[in-house]
């Protein structure tokens, strides 16, 4: 257990490390595209975007998580992953074909003829990534997060160095186009090259029959979780026009990738975790709710600065051409880090090896969210956007009732857990209002202070909390070799 608990810190350290680095990019990259794109010019390629996404998600089949999750020995491994490289490489040429013979109507269905030839060139991703989907399941599983670390650096660093010289000379959204289908090939290409783990030409249908078996319901998962990303795009994209999808896509991207900037860094790092301790189910609950804690402890402070300081972000990120980003900022994304209360139980679903229950939570959900979304779709923009955040909201009582029942963690445990946290948050809060009463609120500068001066007040409310930060903290630079829970 103990060598366990180092593995997930120089994980977690890796990991980290990977997302600040390539996470810090997109923003600045967003920053200068903004400048020059328009919100259209992100609505083509959005149209693409929600296609590709949708085709990849199939052409994985599931095999990276059921890799991740069964504990094969390393010659059944090694097997297993063959049959699913030469599974997935198929489905992805096939899907491919199907893409460029359909890109016309699909366009057509959005209403934008013009992104024809981009749904074509972008779908060319389906291909490269399932070229390079296996091996990374594989390190995941083995914890190996400093090789992902130059992964996701290089990956995410080249689509920015492409894209934002060429949307300077003025092709508009084909220079994000370049930058997508770059990024992909160079994420491939460094794979392969740090991969331990080569491909080699093996079939046993057994093995494929295993493990389709586990990855039907992950799919289910995968496609539920698909759907319940995408269909307030599609149904943007479907209702309203090209710049409206353009703005709600970016200024909705800009929060997950905030978000995300904490999420990604822990949540391959927890799955694989929570599965090697499935079995024991005394350090599952103590390690799942650790990582609660420390997810919640940085996203609930980040949800308050969106709805405070939403039009400040807008402002410096957007500029004065995206107008009404601002609002879809300040909603979203507190809605985003508050839904994290319950938000990572998924994971914890998949590592009991119950990924049906996620279906059940998601489709649950989407009964709500696609009748509320279409009602509101004519209302405008800012009612639409109200109620996409809502509906998100609605996830928590069914997360609440199969994480006592499957996870054996109650709501009353989830808050009493975090109740220090909301204290801090409410403290935060009323920072901010004593400083708008007390200090001019009208320039940059001044809201720049006023977010400082909240996060001061965040610290403070952390007080009681100090003992297990500074664990945290010696656990994550590797002080602490011991299995603390």
């Amino acid at each position: 257990m103990a060598n366990l608990y180092k593995q997930v810190a120089s994980a977690s350290k890796w990991s980290t490390i990977a997302e600040i680095s390539s996470r810090a990019i997109t923003p600045v990259s967003l920053i200068l595209l903004a400048r020059v794109l328009t919100p259209e010019d992100y609505g083509v390629v959005s149209v693409a975007t929600i296609v590709v996404s949708f085709t990849q998600m199939i052409s994985d089949l599931g095999f990276q998580n059921a890799l991740i999750q069964k504990d094969y020995d390393e010659k059944k491994l090694s097997r297993a992953a063959s049959v699913g490289f030469l599974a997935n490489m198929f489905v992805a040429i096939i899907l491919y074909v199907l893409i460029f013979v359909l890109a016309e109507p699909l366009s057509l269905l959005f209403g934008i003829p013009e992104s024809v030839m981009v749904i074509r060139i972008m779908a060319i991703q389906i291909i490269l990534n399932s070229l390079n989907s296996i091996q990374t399941g594989l390190i995941q599983r083995a914890l190996n997060f400093k090789i992902l670390f130059y992964i996701r650096l290089t990956t995410t660093l080249i689509p920015a160095l492409v894209s934002i010289p060429l949307a300077y000379t003025g092709i508009s959204y084909w220079a994000l186009v370049a930058g997508a289908l770059f990024g992909s090939l160079a994420n491939t290409v460094v794979v392969w090259i740090r991969s331990p783990w080569k491909p080699r030409l093996f079939w046993k249908l057994e093995l494929f029959k295993e493990m389709i078996g586990f990855s039907l319901f992950n799919m289910a998962e995968t496609f539920a979780l698909w759907l319940a990303a995408w269909a307030d795009q599609i149904v943007v994209g479907a209702v309203m026009t090209t710049s409206a999808l353009g703005l709600y896509r970016t200024s909705t991207n800009l929060v997950n990738v905030l978000v995300n900037l904490l999420l990604s860094a822990i949540l391959p790092v927890l799955f694989s975790t929570l599965s090697r301790l499935q079995s024991d189910e005394a350090a599952f609950r103590s390690f799942f709710q650790n990582a609660n804690k420390i997810i919640c402890m940085i996203a609930f402070p980040l949800g308050i600065g969106f709805l405070f300081f939403g039009e400040t972000v807008a402002a410096i990120v957007f500029g004065s051409k995206w107008n009404g980003a601002g609002d879809i900022i300040r909603i979203w994304g507190f809605v985003s880090a508050i839904s994290l209360v319950y938000g990572v139980n998924g994971i914890g679903y998949r590592a009991k090896g119950k990924p049906q229950l996620n279906v059940i939570v998601i489709c649950t959900n989407m009964c709500i969210l696609l009748p509320a979304i279409i009602i509101s779709a004519p209302y405008g923009l800012l009612t639409f956007v109200a109620v996409r955040s809502v509906v998100k909201l609605l996830q928590a009582p069914v997360n609440f009732y199969y994480g006592k029942k499957y996870l054996a963690i109650s709501f009353v445990q989830t808050i009493q857990n975090l109740r220090w946290i909301f204290a801090a948050s409410g403290l935060m809060a009323a920072g901010y209002f004593v400083y708008v009463w007390l200090i001019p609120y009208d320039t940059m500068m001044a809201q720049i202070v006023g977010a400082l001066f909240c996060c001061v007040f965040y610290f403070i409310g952390l007080i009681p909390e100090r003992t297990f930060i500074r664990k945290t903290i010696n656990l994550f630079l590797g002080r602490n070799q011991s299995a603390e829970s």
